[in-house]
C-alpha cells in the first residue's frame, strides 16, 4: 500500500476556526448526499522530509460514487458516513488525476451540488 501524497481538509474544523469567513454544508444538507451528487474537498499536500510545512493545496469536486453509512455494535450512527467518488477536475498542483478515485468522511465536505433530476 503506497502512502498518500495528500491529505484531505478538515472542514468542520476550518468552519469552527473561521465561522465567519468558511462556510459549510449543514449536518441536514451531509445527511442528504446521494450517489451522483457532487462534494467540494480541501486536498492539502502533506509535508515531505525536505519539507516540514504543508506547501498548499486545492478545492475540487468529486463526484459521489459510494455512500457507506457508519456503524458501531450493530447500530448506524446517524448523521456518520465514509464515502468515494471520483475526482471531477483537472488538478493543477496536486498528485491526482480527472477521474481518480477519493475515499472522504462527512467531516471533509467543504460543499454541495445535487444531481440534476430529469
Amino acid at each position: 500500500m503506497h502512502s498518500l501524497k495528500y491529505r484531505l481538509m478538515d472542514g468542520i474544523k476550518s468552519n469552527q476556526e473561521n465561522p465567519d469567513t468558511f462556510d459549510i454544508p449543514s449536518v441536514t444538507q451531509k445527511k442528504s448526499l446521494e450517489i451522483g451528487d457532487f462534494v467540494k474537498l480541501g486536498f492539502l499536500e502533506r509535508p515531505t522530509t525536505y519539507n516540514k510545512n504543508d506547501t498548499g493545496g486545492e478545492r475540487m469536486w468529486l463526484k459521489v460514487t459510494e455512500i457507506q453509512r457508519v456503524h458501531r455494535r450493530g447500530k448506524y450512527i446517524q448523521g456518520e458516513f465514509r464515502a468515494k467518488g471520483t475526482l471531477d477536475n483537472d488538478p493543477v498542483f496536486m498528485p491526482l488525476k480527472h477521474g481518480e478515485v477519493v475515499q472522504f468522511q462527512q467531516y471533509h465536505i467543504l460543499d454541495i451540488l445535487k444531481k440534476q433530476e430529469n
